[in-house]
């Protein structure tokens, strides 16, 4: 929580900060997304011939000389509006008619919501007469103010990426402070299936670039930023600028699942509702007819119908876990799963239910990952076509993983699951012509994918079924150009 004597010192430090700008020797002014000067410094009006009052509310246009084509401008709005920095030489037109050379850089300020709100445009009189433009210290400086009050990370980096210069924003973002950042590069800090030296080979003979990058923090945390890349800001150095996206990312993700597991569920449903209806509707009206046996015809409707009421409550299952916990927390999965044999072993006695594993396996998982396994063990035993059923609960775990994990292997000897059901669970689609009847096991690779496992099946030997779950100790992440005329606006 701020206190009083914080917002005082930050008011004073912004004080400081409008001074310096104001009375800054490089021309400066800010304007609003759309292009519309909102503030010029003194050093814009000496070297324009414009009043900040003529400035305010006109276009960077009224500087245009006419030297810049079209194109020029919109790759200019294009690459600020993608929120990197321009940089850049052009020729504008003083009011009075002259024209002078420039080296201007547009830099995006972003809100808390990490969208552009503003531009400020830093330039400098490429004659350096000293009536108009910056001196190089003077330049420096105000480089310096912007690039470390800056909210996102800016990092400066030399031809063979090493990190030369980092502000703060860049440090907290990475976990390190400013002294262990410098001298590394993106090697240090990409995922392992991240391609740094083909994506920083390509920045370098393009110029610019902008994307995502998986990052791995120096406490191993993963996340997922946002980059944009210029080269040869100066020779040499070249900077980028990166944002955590990692929650815009996830919810994307979480977005495109629950897509495809309402497509899934939608169709599966249709297909399984449609087969017992008609098998129904076939009895009843061969029943009608009097061509068939009358116990056979109760025997087989009521078999159909209670399909359709188990079907009914997996459906309103899979609705009420919808809502349910989805963020990744700590589980020791080796006492759940104990419990678990304990209350099927009690319920049915006459099934052989053993676990094999250590005493404690903590993994990071949804909090809906007991479905899973209450799934599993169910279906190993009641639907097993054995008297005395033989379901095997073996836990390992797999230290030597980057992020360590653990497997679960669930093991019957009852007659499989459907190779054509495993096909489609496994493969994640469904099609009118291939369905799983029932919606347990699609719920089990819903669950574990939504935890970043995944899960197998296999069939057992000599026959049965083998269900594999591995879980991550810890969670690891599933990683217009603007209509312009001439000049700026």
């Amino acid at each position: 929580m701020s206190t009083e004597p914080d917002r005082t010192e930050l008011e004073a430090e912004l004080r400081a900060f409008k001074r310096a700008v104001d009375h800054a020797a490089s021309s400066i002014f800010l304007t609003t997304v759309d292009g519309t000067i909102e503030y010029v410094n003194q050093a814009f009006e000496v070297e324009t011939g414009y009043s900040s009052a003529e400035a305010v509310g006109s276009q960077p246009s009224i500087l245009d000389s006419g030297e810049q084509n079209d194109a020029f401008f919109a790759e200019l709005w294009r690459t600020i509006l993608d929120g990197d920095v321009w940089s850049g030489r052009l020729v504008n037109q003083r009011k009075n008619g002259t024209q002078y050379v420039i080296d201007q850089t547009v830099v995006p300020v972003t809100n808390g919501a990490d969208e552009v709100e503003r531009f400020v445009a830093v330039t400098s009189d490429v004659a350096g007469n000293g009536e108009h433009g910056a001196t190089p210290d003077e330049s420096e400086q105000l480089f310096r103010a912007v690039f470390e009050r800056a909210f996102d990370a800016m990092l400066i980096s030399d031809d063979d990426g090493e990190y030369v210069d980092a502000n703060p924003a860049a440090c907290e973002l990475f976990g390190v402070s400013r002294e262990a950042l410098l001298g590394c590069t993106p090697f240090d800090f990409a995922a392992p299936e991240y391609d740094v030296e083909a994506a920083w080979q390509s920045f370098l003979q393009s110029d610019r670039d902008r994307g995502l990058f998986p990052l791995r923090r120096a406490d191993g945390m993963d996340l997922i930023v946002e980059f944009a890349a210029t080269a040869s800001i100066r020779p040499g150095r070249h900077l980028s600028i990166l944002r955590d996206v990692t929650a815009l990312h996830e919810a994307r993700q979480q977005q495109e699942r629950q897509r495809r597991k309402l497509r899934v569920l939608n169709r599966v449903l249709r297909h399984d509702i449609r087969n017992d209806a008609n098998v129904i509707i076939g009895y009843a009206e061969l029943l009608d007819d009097g061509v068939v046996d009358r116990v056979e015809a109760a025997a087989a409707i009521t078999t159909r119908a209670n399909d359709l009421v188990r079907l009914s409550e997996q459906a309103r299952g899979i609705e009420a876990r919808s809502g349910e916990e989805t963020a990744g927390r700590r589980i020791d999965i080796a006492s759940r799963l104990r419990a678990f044999v304990d209350q099927y072993g009690s319920e049915h006695p006459e099934a052989d239910i053993r676990y094999e594993g250590p005493e404690t396996a903590p993994i990071t998982a949804v909090g809906l990952v007991d479905s899973v396994f209450d799934n599993l063990l169910e279906n190993a035993i009641e639907h097993s076509d054995r008297p005395e059923p033989v379901v095997r609960v073996r836990v390992e775990e797999h230290l030597d993983a980057p992020s360590g994990t653990v497997t679960v292997e669930i093991e019957d000897d009852g007659p499989g699951i459907p190779s054509a059901d495993l096909e489609i669970i496994e493969s994640g689609d469904e099609t009118p012509l291939k369905h799983a009847h029932g919606l347990g096991l699609w719920l089990v690779s819903w669950i574990v994918s939504e935890s970043g496992g995944s899960v197998e099946f296999e069939q057992a030997a000599p026959r049965g079924t083998l269900v594999r779950v591995t879980l991550p100790r810890r969670h690891t992440l599933s990683t217009d150009t603007a209509t312009v005329e001439n000049g700026w606006g």
